[in-house]
């Protein structure tokens, strides 16, 4: 197994890729690119299929967020994660990939917006957010909250939600 099938393995429950040829092109005539990149220009041409790189984009997300060392805030206020990474895509990359592990692989074509990041234990997970989550989440992207009135306009739910799903940190509240 090269390198690059190692860090892209959920590819090979989609397509049947010729890992050496794949490899040798890419490192050849396409390594000023990521492998994402790679792939998303050749289904521009035709040569894969769009879903492919969607795939590639998620599994180097997942890949960085794991390696990530991450040094958490200490100052009382409510944080962004500092792992998280925000992905958007045109199919739903990790139900696919569920079903595609459970010996059902399906392309679901679905607009969403997917959250990677590590948990305070260093587990690494996937979330699909929802608009709302995505208005609460836009409100720390310029920084931390130092207080719960800039959510006021937030369901205090969905912030517990956010806050116990670890893609908040509330160090208000300890």
């Amino acid at each position: 197994m090269n390198s690059l099938e190692s860090q892209f393995q959920n590819l090979n429950l989609f397509c049947q890729m010729n890992w050496d040829e794949v490899t040798t092109e890419y490192e050849n005539f396409y390594l000023e690119l990521s492998f994402p990149e790679y792939l998303q220009q050749k289904a521009q041409e035709g040569d894969c299929p769009d879903y492919l790189y969607e795939l590639a984009y998620f599994e180097m997300a997942l890949y960085q967020v794991k390696n990530e060392k991450l040094v958490y805030p200490y100052i009382p206020g409510i944080y962004l994660n500092p792992s998280c990474v925000f992905l958007s895509f045109e199919y739903n990359i990790p139900s696919m990939i569920d079903l595609a592990r459970n010996g059902s692989p399906a392309l679901i074509e679905k607009d969403c917006f997917i959250c990677c990041f590590q948990n305070t234990l260093g587990e690494v997970k996937a979330l699909e957010l929802t608009e709302q989550d995505l208005q609460a989440l836009k409100l720390l992207e310029d920084g931390p909250a130092f207080d719960y009135g800039v959510f006021e306009s937030i369901n205090p739910e969905l912030l517990r939600q956010l806050s116990s799903k670890e893609i908040i940190l509330d160090l208000l509240k300890l």
